[in-house]
């Protein structure tokens, strides 16, 4: 899922749990790649005015 968005920098409505004050939130995000770090899968991408990583585990579906 998330490489095709990388490639074909198409915008994707994601439901992700949130790590701080745990809660499930909708986002829009325009990819900019994946990163590996210490064997976990991060989401690089633009969401509301900046630039965040996402862990990918924490993605519940893609809307």
């Amino acid at each position: 899922m998330f490489v095709d968005a990388v490639i074909t920098q198409c915008v994707v409505d994601v439901l992700y749990r949130r790590w701080r004050a745990p809660q499930e939130v909708r986002r829009r995000l325009r990819p900019y790649g994946l990163v590996l770090k210490s064997g976990v899968w991060y989401f690089v991408a633009a969401g509301k005015n900046r630039i965040a990583t996402y862990r990918v585990t924490q993605v519940l579906t893609r809307c």
